[in-house]
């Protein structure tokens, strides 16, 4: 060791120190895995799945039962169900539904055509 340097910090302690606390041997106090507001990530993640299959499974009923008599008159490719059913995979439940109910409601003949992708 070299008298006139300091001696450097030693930095495999300091990354030790920086892990959760151990509660038990081998164990954490269980909430590593939660985010900054206190919210977990994978129930997050969980609802917005299960608010995407309701949303999937709506359009899918509305295309196997009504869609036949009342729908293919869309002026837009793709359809205004497959619009809705891409915007809902892509944005998520809720900004999927308004996204998908904004394209419903612009679908009338003084409105447009053609191609709107989500």
């Amino acid at each position: 060791m070299n008298p006139t340097r300091p001696a450097q910090p030693d930095h495999a302690a300091q990354r030790a120190s920086d892990k959760a606390p151990e509660t038990a041997i081998g164990q954490t106090d269980g909430m590593d895995h939660v985010g900054r507001c206190g919210t977990d990530p994978l129930l997050v993640r969980g609802v917005r799945t299960l608010g995407v299959w309701t949303v999937l499974v709506i359009v899918w009923g509305y295309r196997f039962t009504l869609g036949p008599f009342i729908g293919g008159y869309c002026r837009f490719v793709p359809s205004c169900s497959q619009y809705m059913l891409d915007a809902t995979r892509k944005y998520g439940p809720v900004r999927g539904v308004i996204k998908g109910v904004g394209r419903i409601l612009r679908c009338h003949p003084w409105g447009g055509q053609g191609h709107d992708p989500a």
